[in-house]
């Protein structure tokens, strides 16, 4: 798999083999600078799930704020659930499988506090 960052590959794995018995199957996890991305809604992004690429890229925003692991690990959750379940929109299914993740409420209450 391709990545600009061994970290992100390594938390990825670890989220994948923790939640998901290995099962999704990514070409590529990256940082990204992505303005075009990250500017297209009222809200910040801090990270999408490309299903045409099969890849997830993560607002490299939180490596400036210092964002701890269980927030990227979260944030990789989050978009691997998209994969897993296929599809785009949070439905209440995706949200009730969203708080299976061990740090969920935690992860939620450090990107709100975010500037």
């Amino acid at each position: 798999m391709r990545t600009n960052d061994d970290l992100l590959l390594k938390l990825f794995n670890s989220v994948n083999n923790y939640y998901f018995d290995n099962l999704v199957v990514l070409r590529g996890i990256f940082w990204t600078s992505d303005k075009k991305l990250f500017n297209d809604h009222n809200y910040k992004v801090w990270a999408d799930y490309c299903f045409c690429y099969k890849g997830i890229r993560i607002n490299q925003d939180l490596k400036k704020d210092k964002a701890p692991q269980y927030v990227i690990k979260y944030l990789i959750y989050h978009e691997c659930l998209h994969y897993f379940l296929g599809y785009v929109n949070h439905t209440v299914l995706f949200k009730i499988e969203e708080e299976y993740f061990k740090h969920y409420k935690k992860a939620n209450n450090w990107l709100k506090n975010l500037p």
